[in-house]
């Protein structure tokens, strides 16, 4: 009988053990709703099919709850995003590709052979369309001769990767100024996007004639706009 009563009384210490646990781990709040304390779940125990849609909203997340590395690739859709929701301070640096280049040297050029004057390279982690700003503050041509520029990107192994366009833009006149946009090559219905990690711009110049063209500053900025 002894032993017994021992095993009764160990059984109801474990259960009073028990039932105070499940007391700490659902309370209930003013409004008589349920609260689980988190320390209570396992990690890993709820999982997305254990979730009712719209059951995790906006107000429902802590600050810095959603990082990056729990996010799945594709996961966040265009159609996921409220208005306003990225803004610019919302961006890391460097999330938009931005590379300057600028020099003050005079360059000259004789002939219609082409030659680079000026480059930039910039490094890619994905697929982007580039948008290439060239500056020049001061240009001049001799005498029955015109500046004739090409913008070109190369990839990684200096191949041939794309034309910018406008290509074979002439200039006329003596100490020209300007700001060109040039962009990437559209093919079919849709842009021509580029791979490789780097890739470099290279800015030419020839002459319409046998005489020198020169162009005395520079200046190029390439953004690389996601595609």
């Amino acid at each position: 009988m002894k032993m017994n009563r021992q095993k009764i009384m160990a059984s109801v210490v474990i259960a009073a053990i028990v039932i105070a646990s499940i007391i700490v781990a659902v309370a209930k709040n003013s409004e008589g709703e349920g609260f689980i304390n988190p320390k209570a779940i396992m990690p890993g125990a709820i999982t997305t099919e254990h979730l009712a849609d719209d059951s995790v909203t906006n107000d429902k997340l802590a600050a810095k709850a959603v990082s990056q590395g729990k996010i799945k690739s594709g996961a966040v859709t265009y159609g996921k995003l409220d208005g306003g929701a990225v803004t610019d301070i919302k961006l890391a640096s460097g999330a938009i590709p931005c590379e300057v280049n600028y020099t003050d040297t005079e360059v000259t050029v004789t002939g219609t052979a082409e030659t680079e004057i000026f480059n930039k390279s910039v490094e890619l982690k994905r697929s982007y369309r580039l948008i290439l700003f060239y500056t020049i503050n001061d240009s001049w041509a001799e005498s029955g001769n015109a500046s004739i520029l090409n913008c070109t990107v190369f990839n990684k192994t200096g191949a041939f990767a794309a034309s910018a366009y406008p290509d074979n833009l002439i200039l006329y006149g003596q100490n020209f100024s300007t700001t060109i946009t040039f962009y990437t090559d559209v093919v079919a219905d849709s842009a021509t996007y580029f791979k490789p990690e780097w890739l470099n711009v290279s800015i030419t110049l020839r002459s319409n004639s046998t005489g020198t063209v020169g162009i005395k500053e520079q200046a190029l900025t390439v953004i690389a706009l996601p595609a």
